[in-house]
């Protein structure tokens, strides 16, 4: 290939057994031979922000621990589910408390918990209004411990719990203690974009030159989520050192995925992908 050649990608010609607009296929016209010591880099990347703040199996999943004060107390275990959607705090506190009602009235404990939102400190408070409840919120140590294996709730994979607690709340090391009707719980810093970049991997585009957090060695390119929801997310930062090494590659049908920094797929709800590789010879 003695000049670049461009390939332009959308999604809204992907293949008709590409799972999503974040998880799919291209066909190219013709078949491409990539000659020895040839590169190529992602540019012209454009991504709609249109993830909400809680998204169904990356950060849904609010896990608390609920006891009283009774001489033989009740132990109960929680795996409260968030809708999807997007958040302000404020929202994120009402319909914590809600989902919470729902969940805990079941188990006889009522309307006893609460959540609000503090603007000043960017934070969420659990407090109870019953003098005999004691509860925990869970760190992502207790999570990925299960309590010190004393967990006898709902079962999860402690590998992918899906929880807003370290996700959204921020609860990330040691282990919580108890709260009650004098001492209440409030957050680390409420983290309404916990997904911060997004990595667009390829199994079958490039030689595996990459390392990425959490080990995988598919991603073709990392891009910062820089606009807010409802904006498109623009990218075309090219350096020399942020190729694709595809030397000696034959290209017909390209696979991509677009994915948060823990490998999950990120859920773009039917909005469309676009993007251009430019191939070129190295120097």
């Amino acid at each position: 290939m003695s000049h670049p050649r461009k390939i332009y990608i959308d999604t809204k010609y992907k293949t008709k057994d590409s799972v999503s607009n974040s998880d799919f296929k291209i066909e190219l016209p013709e078949t491409v031979l990539l000659p020895e010591k040839c590169k190529a880099y992602l540019d012209e990347i454009c991504i709609p922000h249109s993830f909400y703040t809680i998204e169904a199996g990356i950060n849904d999943k609010f896990y608390l621990h609920t006891s009283t004060t009774a001489t033989n107390p009740p132990l109960d275990y929680w795996i409260i589910t968030i809708p999807s959607k997007i958040y302000t705090g404020a929202e994120l506190a009402t319909n914590l408390s809600t989902q919470m009602g729902n969940a805990l009235g079941g188990g006889g404990y009522g309307g006893t918990l609460g959540a609000t939102y503090g603007p000043s400190t960017q934070s969420i408070e659990i407090s109870t209004t019953n003098n005999t409840i004691l509860f925990r919120v869970l760190t992502e140590n207790d999570i990925a411990t299960k309590l010190q294996g004393t967990w006898t709730g709902t079962a999860y994979d402690e590998n992918d719990p899906a929880d807003l607690n370290g996700e959204i709340l921020k609860l990330t090391e040691g282990s919580s203690p108890y709260y009650n009707i004098a001492y209440a719980f409030t957050s680390n810093f409420v983290n309404l974009n916990s997904i911060r970049n997004l990595y667009i991997t390829s199994s079958n585009l490039g030689n595996y030159n990459s390392i990425g957090a959490n080990s995988e060695r598919t991603i073709i390119k990392k891009v910062p989520v820089d606009a807010d929801f409802n904006h498109m997310i623009f990218n075309n930062q090219i350096t020399g050192l942020d190729y694709i090494d595809v030397s000696k590659q034959t290209l017909k049908t390209i696979n991509f995925r677009i994915v948060t920094v823990d490998g999950k797929t990120v859920p773009l709800h039917g909005a469309h992908v676009s993007f251009s590789i430019i191939f070129d010879l190295a120097d």
